[in-house]
């Protein structure tokens, strides 16, 4: 499904997450070709999809590009021009184009998004033990 409702990348995946959905993975030019169908059947010239530079949040200079889901990251669709290999914040996720071509953006751009149902990232450690005391997690 496409959200016409505009928002940051982050926001974005938190919105589908909370709908028991994922921001869409594209793992070969059939599911590419699905999902730019469903943006330009909704008059929209982008929208965010679940890609983004593993590294945007470090100091590491490559970027390595990972699903939300952690599928293998083996097939991609960039736009002639994208920045692809240097981790910035300008250029940590990508949204998909009505071209069917990704683009490389800031991750607080506001755009449309598009959510799927498959497997969602899992919750990391730290996070699922929001609200328990020290003591708690000691055992």
């Amino acid at each position: 499904s496409i959200s016409l409702m505009s928002r940051a990348w982050p926001m974005a995946k938190d919105r589908c997450i909370d709908e028991g959905k994922r921001l869409a993975v594209i793992t070969g030019q059939k599911s590419n070709e699905m999902v730019k169908k469903l943006l330009v059947a909704n008059g929209r010239a982008e929208a965010w999809i679940g890609l983004n530079d593993a590294h945007y949040n470090d100091n590491n200079s490559k970027t390595t590009w990972a699903w939300v889901d952690n599928s293998p990251f083996k097939y991609a669709k960039f736009e002639y021009g994208a920045q692809t290999q240097k981790s910035e914040m300008k250029s940590a996720v990508a949204a998909i184009n009505e071209g069917g071509e990704w683009e490389t953006l800031s991750p607080d751009q506001k755009l449309p998004f598009i959510c799927e149902v498959g497997p969602t990232e899992k919750v990391k450690e730290a996070e699922a033990r929001v609200g328990l005391t020290e003591a708690d997690m000691q055992m």
